[in-house]
């Protein structure tokens, strides 16, 4: 016998070749998709999946943890960041996939003190079990605003934060975050300069493995 793996970032319910289009199904659907790949991931030996984040309105990752803790549904451990909070124009704001009039609340944007700690005690009263920040732009940015930084006024549960650059890993040391995310997304060279921060890089091992097998791999921590 031998211990299962733990992934310690996983999104269930976000598919970035079409994320676009996925982000408009129901929560329902999000949710029954999730659990398919999490089952997916249990057949290939992890028990245990910390999810950070999904664009939804409601919190379809919280339900599907709380299925698989009763015992209603079979499926690995799940524990979970329910969703993103993000600065207009950071890595969490999704609204660049839409056009400018339409209003779909699939983003947790907040630019401001009050904001955010209304987004935190919402995640915290809704039951998730991180908290999940991006403190600058990113890959599905509509545009960059690195000096919006909201790292520091998220406090209530364990945070985990999304940085990528180092104004942004500068802020996140001063902030509640345990943990940063993708340190060495844009330097990696650098990526060790992160002060008390535990270090979480599945991109450098997701980059590494594809480059050496060609094909889609699940970012790991074991």
């Amino acid at each position: 016998m031998c211990p299962g793996f733990i992934d310690s970032h996983v999104h269930l319910t976000m598919d970035a070749a079409d994320l676009a289009r996925q982000t408009l199904a129901s929560s329902a659907a999000k949710a029954l998709k999730g659990l398919s790949i999490a089952r997916e991931y249990m057949r290939y030996g992890f028990t245990t999946l910390r999810d950070m984040g999904c664009a939804d309105p409601d919190f379809p990752t919280v339900d599907l943890r709380n299925a698989l803790a009763a015992g209603l549904v079979e499926g690995p451990r799940l524990i979970v960041a329910a969703h993103i909070i993000s600065s207009s124009a950071g890595h969490g704001d999704l609204c660049g996939f839409y056009g400018p009039r339409w209003d779909i609340p699939v983003s947790a944007i907040a630019d401001d003190a009050s904001a955010i700690k209304a987004h935190v005690r919402r995640e915290h009263t809704s039951g998730s079990d991180w908290i999940k920040t991006t403190n600058t732009d990113g890959y599905f940015s509509p545009g960059s605003d690195p000096d919006r930084g909201h790292a520091r006024d998220a406090a209530g549960r364990r945070h985990k934060g999304w940085s990528i650059d180092r104004a942004g890993r500068r802020r996140l040391r001063k902030s509640p975050a345990t943990q940063l995310d993708h340190p060495a997304a844009s330097h990696p060279e650098r990526g060790g300069q992160s002060g008390g921060l535990c270090l979480h890089d599945p991109s450098l091992c997701h980059h590494r493995c594809r480059a050496s097998s060609g094909r889609r791999v699940v970012d790991s921590i074991v």
